[in-house]
């Protein structure tokens, strides 16, 4: 699949991102192997205080997966079970449902295409600031997210960049919480593909579609 290449402005984010995972990676499996052990040592449930370290250990690690196949340099295809492994765990807090089912199993996204597929998830995420269900399906040429849920709403940085403007220049004026629609468009250029909200619904729809899909 065609599309720009990243600029040096990308790249050097990717390069940072990367850094910062594998600089965490270390420490964090350190404490989730040691709380794995003193769960054991102190018997088969290891108490409620164990448990809740485990399960913010392990959440912080699906959370550094997420941000390094997001941030980081692309590092190869990912299949449909992949796309859900990193995000069903580490977006929402457990308040958001990702429903890959209408994506084919045996789906392949190439490296682009994937990190802006995910990148679209992670919009979604935030489209859902109650919860919901964000539902996928099509094909890594043509995606579609929708959102389903109690005052699910498209960010003003998403709409913003699909409108026309500078999306490291709206990244900026954003912040961190500004960030992944200007990412989206970024990713998704360089795969070769044009984002677009389809309206009809009561939430529009958000597609990935190589530009001449909406010619």
């Amino acid at each position: 699949m065609g599309g720009d290449a990243p600029g040096p402005s990308e790249q050097l984010a990717e390069v940072v991102a990367a850094r910062l995972c594998h600089d965490l990676s270390g420490p964090l499996s350190i404490i989730t192997n040691a709380a794995e052990v003193a769960r054991l040592e102190a018997g088969r449930e290891g108490g409620q205080a164990m448990a809740l370290m485990l399960e913010g250990g392990r959440g912080i690690a699906d959370r550094v997966k997420l941000l390094r196949a997001l941030f980081g340099p692309p590092v190869g295809p990912l299949s449909a079970g992949e796309l859900g492994t990193l995000t069903r765990a580490a977006l929402g807090g457990g308040r958001v449902v990702v429903d890959l089912s209408a994506i084919p199993a045996n789906s392949v996204f190439p490296a682009a295409a994937a990190r802006a597929l995910l990148a679209a998830i992670a919009v979604a995420a935030e489209a859902l600031p109650r919860g919901g269900t964000i539902r996928c399906l099509g094909s890594a040429e043509d995606f579609a997210v929708a959102v389903e849920g109690a005052g699910a709403r498209w960010p003003e940085h998403l709409t913003a960049v699909l409108a026309g403007a500078d999306p490291v220049a709206t990244a900026v004026e954003g912040g961190a919480r500004g960030l992944m629609g200007p990412w989206l468009a970024l990713t998704a250029r360089a795969a070769g593909l044009a984002p677009a909200l389809l309206m009809g619904g009561s939430v529009p729809l958000l597609r990935l579609a190589r530009a001449e899909a909406f010619a």
